[in-house]
């Protein structure tokens, strides 16, 4: 069964992506859906998950549960593969609990024979890499998906830290966002101006998915990379 699959067994319902946010045409969000109305794009999580079969990573991080279907995309990549785990950080105490262990999302987790490969941590992210032991857990792929201004200072943080090894990967990344929805605690000119940085600072490549809520997935120079010295 495909993890769309067991998404939907779980209780997942589908919704168009232009129907659980705001887009403007040119982002072309009816062509892609989102379970719950609030989650990632399916298209952009079956990217991951071929991101993952692709490079077959030892360890994977998310930040940002949510209701568990990215978790549950990325884990069944690392099952296919027959090896690794998602350490997935989640802040909010009563979504982490119902992701990990009550009802729903939790159900959707346990039930999917997947815990052996993913792991719900109920911890502020920054405060999570700050005691990172970076000698026994390296991220070889991270998907970023929290709040917008946490996820720039999650990356340099675990960047500087050697935790960060080959890919990276931001959500939300459209150059459009701004036409129809404005967050003045998360500026999206700012958010998108800072990826470029990182892409030219730290990265030997870069593929940017620029429709419905936009996807940058890039890779990192291992000749600069701290985690290799």
């Amino acid at each position: 069964m495909i993890w769309t699959e067991l998404v939907q067994t779980l209780g997942g319902t589908l919704e168009p992506e232009d129907a659980a946010h705001p887009h403007c045409q040119l982002e072309q969000a009816s062509l892609f859906q989102t379970f719950e109305g609030a989650g990632t794009e399916i298209e952009t999580l079956w990217l991951l998950w071929a991101l993952v079969r692709m490079t077959k990573p030892q360890f994977v991080l998310e930040t940002g549960t949510l209701h568990g279907i990215g978790t549950i995309a990325l884990a069944s990549a690392l099952k296919e593969n027959g090896r690794g785990k998602v350490v997935s950080l989640e802040i909010d105490r009563e979504i982490a609990m119902e992701t990990c262990g009550a009802l729903k999302s939790t159900d959707r987790l346990e039930s999917a024979d997947l815990t052996e490969f993913f792991e719900i941590v109920n911890q502020d992210s920054l405060t999570f890499i700050e005691g990172l032991d970076t000698k026994q857990i390296r991220f070889d792929f991270a998907f970023f998906d929290s709040k917008t201004n946490v996820r720039l200072v999650e990356f340099k943080r675990l960047y500087e830290k050697g935790g960060l090894t080959n890919l990276v990967a931001f959500h939300d990344t459209s150059r459009l966002r701004e036409k129809t929805y404005i967050a003045k605690d998360k500026p999206q000119d700012a958010y998108v101006a800072e990826l470029d940085k990182i892409e030219k600072n730290y990265c030997r490549g870069a593929m940017e998915f620029t429709l419905a809520k936009g996807l940058r997935v890039m890779q990192l120079d291992k000749n600069i990379n701290p985690a290799f010295y």
